[in-house]
This record gives C-alpha cells, structure tokens and sequence, in this order.
C-alpha cells in the first residue's frame, strides 16, 4: 500500500509500505479522506517527532475518514462497507499519526481492538468522508471549550481563526454564548470565522481591546479600563496574544491556551495574581471524540463550510505545504 511518511526535515515522501494485518479483534480501514495538521506540518519541519524520538521514517495523519474493509473473527459489531471515523489517540501505546508505526495518510489503517461506540464511530452515508475527517480538529475544539467551561449568556474572545480556532467558534455558540469575537491577521480566515457564526471579527492589527469593550462592555482593574470579555481563548499561538490576553482582561476572566507554541513566551505574573485570572490549558480530547462523531454525523452541514482545500492523495505532500503556508484559509483535506 501507499503511506505518507517523514524522513528528515522537510523531506516528505510518498512510499511503499507493507499493509497492516488484521488481528481478531481488528478492523481494517480503507482511508477516505484524512486532515492535515498543524502538527504533520511540525513534524515534516523538524523531519520527525521533537527531540528527534519516534520511529524514522515517520507515518503522518491522524484526522482519519474511511470505510471498513476486513475484520476480525471477534468484532461483531462493525460490518463491512461501514463508513466509519476512528479516534486515532485512543490507545496511549498506539497514537496513530503522532508517533506509533501506523499513520492515517495511508490507504490502509488497522484499527486495533476496535469496538463500535468506543473507538470507532459509524457515519451516514450523506456525510462527506473530507467532512467525516473533521471529527478529530473538532473534538481539539471541544475539549478547549470545555476547559473555559462557557455558560450560556457569557462572552468570548478567540485568537486565531485556523482550523481549530474557527471550530472553537462554533462549538462555543452551540453552547450559548451570547457573543463570539474572532482575531486573526487574515481576512480570509476572518470571513470564514463569521460564516461559521462568529458575531464579530477584528484584524489583530487593530485596537482589539476597543472593540471588545464596545462590544462586551467595560471593566475596571486598579483604575485602569479593560474589556468586560468573560472568556479569552488563545488558538494562536504568539507573544502578542499573551500580552493582550493578560492586559486587556478583566479579573477573574477565564483565559485557555490551546495553541501550540514553538518558542518561549513572557507572562506578566503580576498581572495575572492582581487580575486573579482563571488560567488553563488544554490538549487533545481526552472525552470528546464520540460526542463530536455524533455531532457529525447528525449536523454535518454546519461543519462542512470548515473544509477548503481537497488535495488528492497523490499529492499528500503539498497538501501539507498548502496546510502550512500562510495564505491557508481553513482545513486543508488529502481525499483518496
């Protein structure tokens, strides 16, 4: 079968690679549609896992959709031809994409101990599979939302309009929030935010603190004005970001870095015990990947707008220079 894999910094290479077995309790997946992340777009820069573990070459993609084509003598549960998203991290021993032998950008994916429900998640056969793919960027988005823990009412503030930072935008009006502001340097990025239901979107160029305490009002800190904006999510990942957050925000706001970030920034400690802010970080999904499925498959069209960019398989590598160039828009999505 053919399988994506790094090699080295920036060497990217489509091979031949030996197709996984199926075990009694396995299913095997012919690979649909596959999301490409921000973190295949590190991996393939730094040629591999940080701090050069993992195996080399490295298999990529971890955003999987596709269609059940072998099982084990004991899966009963699952049948063949069903369309199906499976969550690539449920097995710690076993991170699909992120460092184990087997990588989602390639024809075949073993799924191993599969369980309908558990690991495994049926969609209809309306949902497209590059839509179905979503369910892995969208469950990042959940957890982060559930970590600012928002109620209905409230106000929020996102930085960063990516993937995961519009997906956080929708996840957080599902929930109720009264008003969503998106900040990004793009206004592609931007007009995307709004489609998906931002109330409002701000260049980062602009005087973003004005315009939240237009918007969500104005507190006070110390005698100094700040934005009345209950809940601050970085999906951005920059100093500036950090600053913002940390000056604009009233006390006792909840703040939540999701973004990953490449370097080492400088928090303001003063700020932050003078403001007694609710700080918290969140990774991956350690609960949300079936409830997203489930969102998918029975409202697919109000996630479908996120896909922009289908690249063919056979063109896996510069989907994932697409994905991490800075005119990418929204999710970029290899299909098979």
């Amino acid at each position: 079968m053919r399988s994506v894999a790094v090699f080295g910094p920036g060497d990217v290479r489509t091979i031949d690679a030996e197709a996984p077995r199926c075990g009694p309790r396995d299913v095997i997946v012919a690979m649909k549609a596959c999301g490409v992340c921000g973190t295949d777009v590190t991996f393939a820069h730094l040629g591999g896992l940080p701090m050069g573990v993992g195996p080399c070459p490295l298999p990529l993609g971890h955003e999987p959709a596709g269609e059940v084509v072998e099982i084990g003598a004991d899966v009963l549960d699952i049948a063949l031809g069903t369309r199906v998203v499976f969550n690539p991290a449920f097995d710690d021993t076993n991170q699909i994409g992120c460092g184990s032998a087997q990588g989602a950008l390639s024809e075949l994916v073993a799924v191993r101990d599969a369980v309908l429900g558990r690991n495994v998640f049926r969609m209809p056969d309306e949902v497209p599979f590059e839509v179905a793919a979503l369910t892995e960027p969208l469950s990042v988005a959940l957890h982060a939302v559930n970590r600012a823990a928002p109620e209905p009412g409230q106000t929020a503030v996102v930085f960063g309009a990516g993937p995961v930072g519009v997906a956080i935008v929708v996840w957080l009006k599902l929930r109720g929030v009264r008003d969503v502001v998106s900040v990004d340097l793009s206004a592609e990025r931007l007009r995307l935010a709004g489609v998906l239901g931002a109330d409002a979107t701000i260049e980062a160029t602009d005087d973003v603190i004005a315009v939240l305490r237009s918007r969500h009002g104005t507190a006070s800190v110390l005698g100094s004005p700040v934005a009345a904006t209950d809940i601050w999510i970085d999906a951005a990942g920059a100093q500036q970001v950090i600053d913002t957050m940390l000056a604009g925000s009233r006390r006792h706001a909840t703040v939540v870095i999701v973004a990953v970030y490449k370097h080492p920034v400088q928090f303001d400690l003063v700020t932050f015990l003078t403001k007694e802010l609710r700080f918290t970080a969140s990774i991956a999904y350690p609960t949300e990947f079936g409830d997203v499925a489930e969102a998918v498959a029975g409202n697919w069209e109000h996630f479908a707008p996120m896909v922009t960019d289908r690249v063919p398989f056979a063109d896996a590598s510069d989907a994932i220079a697409r994905a991490g160039a800075s005119s990418a828009v929204g999710k970029v999505t290899v299909v098979f």
